[in-house]
This record gives C-alpha cells, sequence and structure tokens, in this order.
C-alpha cells in the first residue's frame, strides 16, 4: 500500500497566513513597535509547510519530490547568497566578511542552523550574522529529508507517529528550560510544528468556524503578551514555549476550517505579500544588516529615521520582487534546469572560499592589522 494524499489546490487563505507570517518576521526585524514577538511568524511557516509537504508528497515519486523541492527552493536560495557575498565584499571590514563566509558555507550545506547554534543564541546581536535568517531554511531542508520516514510511520503505524510528534514537543519544552538556544534552533525540537501541519491534512476531525474566531482572539492578545524572551528557560516566556504551541493550534485549525480572506485591501495585501514570501523572507534580513552596518558592530536591526525606514522597506520590497519574478517563478517553473542552477551552487564554493583572500588583497600589511586586530 502506497501513501498518496489528493494534493490540494490554490488556497488564497494558506497564501494570506503566509503573508501574515513574513509580515510579522520583518516587522520584529525592523523594530516596529508592537511586533516585538513578531518571530512567531517561523512557526506559522512550520505549520504551513508540514500541511503542504504532507499534500504534495508521493511514495511512488520520491525522487520528484526532491527535485520539486530543489526547484522550489535552491534558485531564490543561491541568488541570495550570491548577492549577499558581493554586498560583503563591497562594504564589509575583513573580520566580518570573514564571518559572512562561513555562513554562506554552512548555508551551501545546509546546516546554518547548525552554525548559528554553535555560535550563540537567535537573539543576541554581538556577532555579525547577516544571514541569521537562514537558519530556518536550514530546519526546513532537514525536515524534507524526513517527510518520506514521516509518511511511511504515519501510513504504517499512526500510533508511533502520534508518539514521535508528542516526544518531539515535550522534547522541545523540556530542552528550553535547559538550553534555550538549543530548543529554537535544533530540528528534533521543532519537528512537532511540522508534524502537527501534516497531522491537520490526514485527520478527519471537524472544526467549527465559531473555534477560528476564538483562536484568532488568542492570536491577537499573544502580539500584545509580554515580550517573549528568547534568552529563557521558562515554557512561558521562552521560545518556543506554550505561545508556540498556541500559534502552532492557532495555524493548523485555521488551515482545517478554510476562511475566505475576501475582497477588502487588507487581505488582499496578506495574499500578494504571500506571493511573494519566500522571496521577502530570504532578502530582508541581509537588506537590514547591511544597510545599518558598522565595522565591529555586531548585527543592527531596526532603523535611526524614518527616511531609513522608508529605504529599508523600498530596498526589500523591490530587492524580494525581483527575486520572486526573475529568480524564484522560473526557477519552480522549471524554465531553469536543475542541473544549472545545482552547477551554480557548486562554483559558489570555491568564489566563497578565496573571497577573503581577494578581498584582503585590496589591503596594505597596516590596513589588514587593524582590520582583523580590531574585530
Amino acid at each position: 500500500m502506497e501513501l498518496v494524499i489528493k494534493a490540494i489546490t490554490f488556497r488564497r487563505d494558506i497564501q494570506a497566513l503566509r503573508g501574515l507570517a513574513v509580515s510579522l518576521v520583518v516587522l520584529y526585524h525592523l523594530k516596529i513597535p508592537g511586533f516585538y514577538n513578531g518571530f512567531i511568524g517561523v512557526d506559522i511557516f512550520f505549520v504551513i509547510s508540514g500541511y503542504l509537504m504532507a499534500s504534495i508528497y508521493n511514495s511512488k515519486s520520491l525522487k520528484m519530490f526532491f527535485i520539486k523541492r530543489a526547484r522550489r527552493l535552491l534558485p531564490a536560495y543561491w541568488a541570495t547568497l550570491i548577492l549577499s557575498l558581493l554586498v560583503g565584499f563591497v562594504v564589509l571590514a575583513p573580520s566580518d566578511f570573514l564571518q559572512l563566509k562561513n555562513q554562506i558555507l554552512m548555508s551551501m550545506l545546509f546546516i546554518p542552523n547548525f552554525f548559528f547554534w554553535a555560535q550563540n543564541s537567535y537573539f543576541q546581536v554581538t556577532d555579525f550574522n547577516p544571514l541569521l535568517n537562514l537558519w530556518s531554511l536550514g530546519v526546513e531542508f532537514q525536515f524534507y529529508l524526513l517527510v518520506p520516514l514521516l509518511c511511511h510511520i504515519f501510513l504504517r503505524n499512526k500510533k508511533l507517529f502520534n508518539f514521535i510528534f508528542v516526544a518531539s514537543l515535550i522534547a522541545c519544552l523540556v530542552v528550553l528550560t535547559i538550553s534555550p538556544k538549543t530548543s529554537f534552533f535544533l530540528i528534533p525540537f521543532r519537528l512537532w510544528e511540522f508534524m502537527f501541519g501534516y497531522y491537520i491534512l490526514t485527520n478527519n476531525h471537524k472544526l467549527r468556524l465559531k473555534h477560528i474566531y476564538f483562536a484568532l482572539f488568542v492570536f491577537v492578545l499573544i502580539l500584545f503578551y509580554p515580550h517573549l524572551d528568547g534568552f529563557s528557560s521558562s515554557i512561558f516566556f521562552g521560545h518556543p514555549g506554550l505561545v508556540s504551541l498556541v500559534v502552532v493550534l492557532i495555524t493548523g485549525s485555521a488551515i482545517k476550517i478554510g476562511f475566505n480572506p475576501g475582497g477588502n485591501i487588507f487581505m488582499k495585501t496578506l495574499i500578494k505579500i504571500g506571493d511573494y514570501s519566500y522571496a521577502i523572507y530570504l532578502i530582508h534580513f541581509p537588506v537590514i544588516i547591511f544597510y545599518n552596518y558598522s565595522p565591529f558592530g555586531g548585527t543592527i536591526l531596526g532603523f535611526n529615521t524614518f527616511k531609513d525606514f522608508i529605504t529599508q522597506t523600498a530596498l526589500i520590497a523591490l530587492l524580494g520582487s525581483a527575486l520572486h519574478k526573475l529568480v524564484e517563478l522560473p526557477g519552480f517553473s522549471g524554465e531553469l534546469r536543475l542541473r544549472v542552477f545545482l552547477a551554480v551552487g557548486l562554483l559558489i564554493i570555491p568564489l566563497v572560499l578565496i573571497s577573503p583572500t581577494l578581498q584582503s588583497s585590496k589591503l596594505s600589511g597596516v590596513q589588514k592589522n587593524i582590520a582583523y586586530c580590531s574585530g
């Protein structure tokens, strides 16, 4: 018996959820008042991803599953890394450029979450991390490797599937009390969020519209919840803790029930943002960090003046749009040959390795000493 779940059709409500998720994350990184907990947008993304992977996976076409994932994600991912490398080559101090180089290499290996986990918490800003947002892509890539196994387990032994879900959730909360950064960055402690999205597609429990109204009310309360503290080991105020559980339940409920976004301007805007959400998510963080860059200043978020805010927002919109239309869509449609952008990915590695030497060759001996010693 094979696991073949009927593919879902395009859903405007899920696009609206994507738009909401990426908006929360961007507004959090811009340090907009009232969005101090905006990083919960990533939890929304994980639930959506689990739901969608359950809908498109076909055990008869394992190879095609991974090919489609590569076409969908890698072109824009590569482009973000290349663009960051080029900008960093021009504007960064050598010691900061070395940081960027290491982050690009780890991203090329699809383990940026492990790199940042070994370094420090997601919420610390002393290190220079222009690609910190890619930690979640690392978790996504690692989840895709587990999809075939999880689908097989769900088909053969639903009790085991449920056990893995509960074990991942409990482990997340327990590890949070010991090492918050571990529960934040690593796939074993985030797996339950994806699995809940999978569960939503494959169960027949009925939810009523009144439940989603209540869920939306709770979600609004979370946005104004006392600031979640990424350094906290409390399951109430740390992350991912009980608030993440509530966000996951709300997101899953919204997907399960389905809702008509309607034709109002707010929902239309969210849906449009949702169409561009992957590109926006990739590019927004490097834009903010490079725009605010100060040598040896660490990871500087937010903005100083209204002009800075408008400029950063415009850059995110323009670059996100270009990345989506010129790279993401052609790659997703197959217009960019898989072998071509895989070859491009392999070419990035030697370029990244030699780039610090090329950059430092522009400096005199005294400048090199100042640049490296100051960091």
